[in-house]
């Protein structure tokens, strides 16, 4: 893949010991993985250190280790490099490891909707090209990275999933993955601890457009407030816009729910199929028809893509249990992503009524209590039954919403295992159930408490 030279090169690294002979088979920054022939690349990160980890690396056949600490010690048969930050020198490697490949990469980014976007893109692609796409959610500095360090000979088109939390982020990620086409979903309140405001949010996914390749492609969502702004702000690109609300280029007509567990929709007098009732999952569906177009993929493939696209784990995932329904929406939370699930929970056709088990949306700053407050009042408004919520923040959408709602109606709860007893009694044969919370929330725990006491 590199030769030690060629690593020396691109990170700027100094060598602490060891010569610059030699190549590497691979790059890693997990121990556990290393194989004979590798470089291990010792990341520093909130929960680990890879320094802690180099001996263990060298002994399984690394020819390598790229640290940021000069006081390190291994055996003298291993090349040791010096950076000051080693993150960055992944990115470094990646990006002259990219620029091997002449293909096109595509970008996603947004506040949400991301990875169900970047799978719906890569799955409808896949029906003509060899694709590369990140795994999961690896969106961030190290993630993209990795992924790029993935490709090969027989890729023919990368699907590459960016995220942020902090400004800057997504600057260097197009620096790396050097995209020359970029999907944008939508800008709301998310990471505001550090990103401050949602124009901040926009600004930092802007970046995103400017660091495009010349003549690059921009496809984005025409109902977005923030995002209807790109093509005044960003020349010398081409825009293809898409929505359900506004005049867009591909925009999705006669949208109708089916039976609870599909949505038909109509683009250019074409019908397709969704295996999935989120209204926002339409969205996502519209960026991988203009992939699909844009890369001559025929109608039927992409329709029989889009008809069988499964939906990324704990993203308002509807599955029958028992006798009730559930939606599972814990892997994250943002106001965005929290408006779609409650949409989802008002529009569901049930016999029973409509209960909203919810916890803290994090990473919102200091407004993060009138985020919280926001979505109260939005539930207060709403056709929902029940609230049922736990976390300090989530006191404040209770709050928000008591006033709308009678008196039984809605409840907190300062333990989890409270919450847990309510659910249990509360519940009934054919109730529809959305769990919702930030990751951090471990709110997986109450859809497995669920799967428990209501599969039989």
């Amino acid at each position: 893949m590199f030769s030690i030279s060629e690593i020396k090169s691109l990170t700027k690294a100094v060598v602490l010991q060891g010569t610059l002979k030699g190549r590497f088979k691979r790059i890693t920054i997990n121990s556990k993985e290393v194989c004979p022939g590798d470089l291990f690349i010792a990341i520093k990160g909130g929960r680990f250190d890879g320094h802690r980890f180099i001996s263990e690396a060298i002994k399984k056949g690394a020819v390598a280790c790229l640290v940021s600490s000069k006081g390190v010690k291994a055996p003298k048969r291993a090349v040791l490099f010096y950076v000051p930050d080693t993150e960055k020198a992944l990115g470094f490697i990646a990006r002259g490891y990219r620029q091997r490949f002449d293909i096109p990469v595509i970008a996603i980014t947004g506040s949400a909707g991301k990875t169900t976007t970047k799978d719906m893109v890569a799955s409808v692609l896949s029906a003509r090209y060899s694709v590369l796409s990140n795994l999961g959610s690896q969106n961030n500095q190290i993630g993209v990275p990795l992924t790029l360090l993935k490709l090969t000979k027989k890729i023919d088109v990368a699907v590459i999933e960016m995220g942020t939390n902090q400004p800057g982020d997504i600057k260097w990620l197009t620096s790396i993955a050097l995209p020359d086409m970029s999907i944008l979903t939508n800008i709301g309140a998310s990471h505001l601890a550090k990103l401050k405001s949602k124009p901040a949010v926009f600004r930092e996914k802007l970046n995103l457009v400017k660091g495009l390749a010349a003549k690059g492609t921009v496809i984005f969502n025409r109902d977005d407030p923030f995002l209807v702004k790109i093509p005044l702000l960003v020349k010398g690109r081409s825009f293809i816009s898409y929505g359900v609300k506004s005049r867009a280029k591909f925009q999705a007509r006669h949208i109708i729910l089916q039976a609870n567990r599909s949505l038909q929709f109509s683009v250019d007098n074409k019908k397709y199929v969704l295996s999935s009732p989120v209204q926002a999952n339409v969205y996502n569906a519209l960026s991988a028809i203009i992939c699909g177009r844009l890369f001559s993929i025929s109608f039927n493939n992409i329709y029989k893509k889009i008809k069988k696209a499964s939906i990324p784990k704990g993203r308002q995932q509807i599955k029958k249990v028992g006798r009730i329904w559930l939606i599972d929406d814990t892997y994250n939370a943002n106001p965005v992503s929290f408006r779609s699930a409650l949409n989802t929970l008002s529009d569901f056709k049930a016999c029973g009524r409509r209960i909203l088990v919810c916890s803290d949306m994090k990473e919102l700053g200091a407004s993060s209590h009138l985020w919280h407050k926001t979505i109260g009042r939005d539930i207060g408004k709403s056709n929902i039954d029940y609230v049922l919520a736990w976390g300090k923040a989530a006191k404040h959408i209770v709050s928000a919403a008591r006033p709308k709602k009678d008196k039984g109606q809605v409840y907190h709860f300062e333990k989890r295992f409270e919450l847990h007893k309510k659910v249990r009694s509360l519940c009934r044969d054919h109730d529809v159930i959305l769990v919702k919370g930030s990751h951090s929330m471990q709110m997986g725990k109450t859809v497995d408490f669920i799967l428990k006491h209501f599969k039989k």
